[in-house]
């Protein structure tokens, strides 16, 4: 027996279609409730009949995105940064490397980069962590009463 995982709209969508194999539930209303056309779940049957509830679940699930940025680029990128940014955050970083190298991608993009490469282990030494943006946070000095 084979452990399947699905997410709560696949599990909605095995019930249905398993009411609609069972000839208790019409395609047009089951079409209703999934908020897909009759057309669509005539395709989803088929799969179910074919592949039982795998056929339900996303093909896309465990394959990287299509719109994946190459590893040698955020390797360049992250070595520019490191070269010639070393103090700036990810948003400057980003700006800058759009107007001077023509890298084109969001803040969000280079700090989750920066992150990972922090968390692999890759920039541990001492001299390269202020080229991730990872500063210590200064304690705060004490008020004098």
């Amino acid at each position: 027996m084979t452990v399947l995982s699905v997410s709560d709209g696949e599990l909605r969508r095995l019930e249905v279609l398993r009411d609609v194999d069972r000839g208790g539930l019409p395609v047009s209303a089951a079409a209703q409730l999934l908020g897909r056309s009759e057309r669509q779940v005539w395709r989803l049957l088929k799969a179910f009949r074919r592949d039982g509830g795998a056929g339900l679940i996303s093909k896309k699930r465990g394959r990287p995105s299509n719109r994946r940025t190459a590893a040698s680029v955020r390797v360049a990128v992250l070595w520019v940064v490191c070269q010639n940014y070393a103090d700036f955050g990810p948003t400057l970083a980003t700006e800058k490397l759009a107007a001077e190298h023509g890298f084109a991608f969001s803040g969000e993009t280079l700090r989750k980069w920066m992150i990972d490469k922090h968390q692999q282990g890759a920039l541990r030494l001492a001299v390269l962590e202020p080229c991730i943006g990872l500063r210590r946070r200064r304690r705060p000095s004490r008020r004098p009463r």
